[in-house]
């Protein structure tokens, strides 16, 4: 009974604390508003990317579309041929925004 205590305990951990690509820790604290929206707006929502007056669909002008497209996401962003954001784009992630939206996606796209 203790050792099936004992691997409950460990399986619960191992879903409160998730890994990411790099062997860090994802925050808990990871908020939509604030850490993740921002770098949408300013990086993704820009020129002819995925803004409203960009051709690029979806537009992620929104956090249904975007945890919607969540899965999408981190897909195109660990693809190494055709990644998103294209290699020449003008206002590309840094390595820090690409790992935070991967970490936020890794851990259920939360709201906040």
């Amino acid at each position: 009974m203790k050792n099936v205590i004992a691997l409950l305990m460990l399986l619960f951990l191992l879903l409160l604390t998730s890994f990411s690509d790099k062997g860090s820790v994802i925050p808990a604290s990871i908020v939509f508003e604030r850490d993740i929206y921002p770098i949408f707006q300013t990086k993704c929502n820009q020129g002819e990317c995925h803004g409203d007056k960009g051709k690029a669909f979806p537009k992620y002008t929104s956090y249904g579309i975007i945890k919607g497209k969540s899965r999408k996401i981190a897909y195109r962003l660990n693809k190494e041929k055709d990644p998103m954001p294209p290699v020449d784009a003008d206002l590309p992630l840094t390595s820090e925004e690409r790992q935070l939206i991967l970490d936020w996606i890794a851990s259920g796209a939360p709201r906040d």
